[in-house]
Order: C-alpha cells, then sequence, then structure tokens
C-alpha cells in the first residue's frame, strides 16, 4: 500500500515572517496541506478557550482574492506533545480540526511548492491561481483575474530522505513569486 504525500511548502520571502498582522490561527473541518489556500471567515471560533482561531473555508467563485495560506510548522513541541517527527516531510499534513498557522501571501513573496499544492500538471503553464472549491492551486497561462496568483521563477529540486538514514530523494519544487492577492 502506498503512503500519501502531502506537499512540502518552502516560505523563502515572505512578508508575514515580519509582520505579525499578515499571520492568524485558524482551523478547518478538512485535512490542509503546507500551501493551501484559505478563505477565513470573519467570525472566530465560539468554542471555549481558541480565542482568535479564525474559521477556514475552502475558496469558492466571488472570493478567490485576499486568500491565507496554510505554513504550519512540520515539527513542533507544544504541551509536551510532538507533532511531524516522521523525517520526510512529504507525509506531513494538518488535520481537521487541528489549529494552524496561515499567513496572508502579498505581492512580491516568494514561496516554493512541490507538485501536491496543484490541481493539475504544468506543462508549459508560468502561472498559477486559486481556482473555486479546491485549496489547491491551478497552473493557468496567465494570472486569472480576481483570484490570488503566482508567477513561475523557477523550476528546481528539493532533497528528502527516502527509507534510511542518509538516503535522498529529490523531488521537483516550484518557487512562485506572488503577482496578485
Amino acid at each position: 500500500m502506498a503512503i500519501e504525500t502531502h506537499t512540502i511548502m518552502i516560505p523563502s520571502k515572505v512578508m508575514a515572517k515580519n509582520i505579525d498582522s499578515l499571520t492568524r490561527s485558524a482551523k478547518s473541518d478538512t485535512d490542509l496541506d503546507n500551501g493551501s489556500l484559505i478563505q477565513l471567515n470573519t467570525g472566530v471560533s465560539n468554542t471555549y478557550g481558541e480565542g482568535e482561531l479564525y474559521l477556514a473555508t475552502t475558496p469558492a467563485t466571488g472570493a478567490l482574492s485576499g486568500l491565507w495560506m496554510v505554513g504550519e510548522p512540520e515539527v513542533d513541541v507544544t504541551d509536551g506533545k510532538y507533532k511531524g517527527i516522521d523525517v520526510n516531510p512529504r507525509y506531513f499534513f494538518n488535520a481537521a480540526g487541528t489549529p494552524i498557522s496561515v499567513f496572508k501571501p502579498k505581492e512580491y513573496d516568494i514561496v516554493r511548492l512541490t507538485d501536491e499544492a496543484f490541481t493539475n500538471t504544468r506543462g508549459t503553464n508560468t502561472y498559477a491561481s486559486a481556482t473555486d472549491g479546491t485549496n489547491k492551486l491551478t497552473w493557468v497561462a496567465s494570472p486569472v483575474a480576481g483570484a490570488t496568483s503566482f508567477k513561475l521563477v523557477a523550476p528546481t529540486y528539493v532533497s528528502v530522505p527516502v527509507g534510511y538514514p542518509g538516503a535522498a530523494n529529490r523531488v521537483p519544487i516550484y518557487r512562485l513569486e506572488c503577482v496578485a492577492e
């Protein structure tokens, strides 16, 4: 049985690293990979103890701009609990109902994403845009008007461990620059 792999997202140059107001905590009723695009509802969770935990939903037609991107650290120790301790980051995802970190992609931000972050294969397309009904980006020939969009800067590779210590596998990853928030 094959193990499902998930998106590797590397925030290379992201304004949210330096501007706290571009980050939030959220939760979703679906599993989400890092690099997933979400819409944050205006309300916060009304569950006791969750404070300012925003409710995340899948982008829909008419609301494809102003989206947020999931960017939860793969390894973290909180309250004595470990998460994401598998050596391969392709096995990491954010389970439904658990708090996640999200950031607001801004124009000129650069992120790197693996193939799992897209609804289709790249082919000759050089842009990726938000699409109705999915948290993933879709490769397109030009940015979609009114949608969070990214331009391909360069395709490259990231090494991930496989099977045993010291072994590594090169996985395609795309360096993208935000061109429309």
